[in-house]
């Protein structure tokens, strides 16, 4: 576990290192300390291979939930549209890669992204965790079964909002070094209810429906969007 487990040695009383596993006071666990330790960078903006894999209401999106965002937007929101390039799946520049990078939504002059952190990493992408090695003890701690679930919890959220911020950042530099939407207020959800909260109580406050009814649909429009190839595919 190297130098990670010796730094957080500091955050558990009664810790042993050992060769396969932490041996810890979990009572003393504190998940700032622990969340410091992972020491998590800005990972640099990496390609934009999102795909408009799924279709609804004659829209196509690269996710249910970027879906669903969209259709609610338009329900609730007066004079928004759904219009490809303009108000949903806007350019806001060119990576270094020659691709197109884009921000999911746009009214008037805010900009709106929807990215729950991604905290685990996969066999060919890694998520939100800018290595596999912080991923892989990131994981070990959380499943050691020597924290209690109130405390994991604890870790899950604070490391969400960290990695919020982080990806809030990442967009943010993007939009500005595109000098076309340097103007615009950046919003980033990682939710339903952050959507109702952070946008549509904000944009719409006269038109939002109650938390529960709005969340339903959010649900629902999920379940109705069909996978389909990308257009470039078909």
């Amino acid at each position: 576990m190297g130098s990670f487990c010796h730094n957080l040695q500091r955050d558990y009383q009664g810790s042993a290192l050992a060769s396969s596993h932490l041996t810890v006071d979990s009572t003393a666990v504190n998940p700032q300390n622990i969340l410091s330790q992972l020491k998590l960078p800005d990972p640099l903006e990496g390609k934009n291979t999102a795909q408009e894999r799924f279709l609804l209401n004659g829209h196509r999106f690269c996710s249910r939930s970027e879906a669903a965002c969209g259709i609610l937007l338009e329900k609730y929101i007066p004079g928004f549209t759904l219009t490809k390039g303009i108000t949903y799946q806007v350019p806001i520049g060119i990576s270094p890669e020659g691709h197109v990078r884009t921000v999911d939504f746009r009214f008037k002059d805010t900009l709106i992204e929807f990215h729950p952190p991604r905290i685990w990493s996969r066999v060919t992408r890694l998520g939100d965790i800018p290595t596999r090695k912080t991923a892989r003890k990131l994981r070990k701690l959380l499943y050691s079964g020597k924290l209690p679930k109130k405390k994991k919890k604890m870790i899950r959220e604070k490391l969400r909002s960290i990695l919020k911020t982080q990806y809030w950042k990442r967009r943010r530099k993007v939009i500005d070094s595109g000098g076309v939407f340097q103007h615009c207020k950046l919003i980033v959800i990682g939710n339903a209810k952050e959507l109702y909260e952070q946008v549509l109580l904000v944009l719409a406050p006269e038109n939002a429906p109650p938390l529960e009814t709005f969340l339903r649909e959010f649900s629902s429009l999920q379940k109705k969007c069909k996978e389909c190839p990308p257009p470039h595919a078909a």
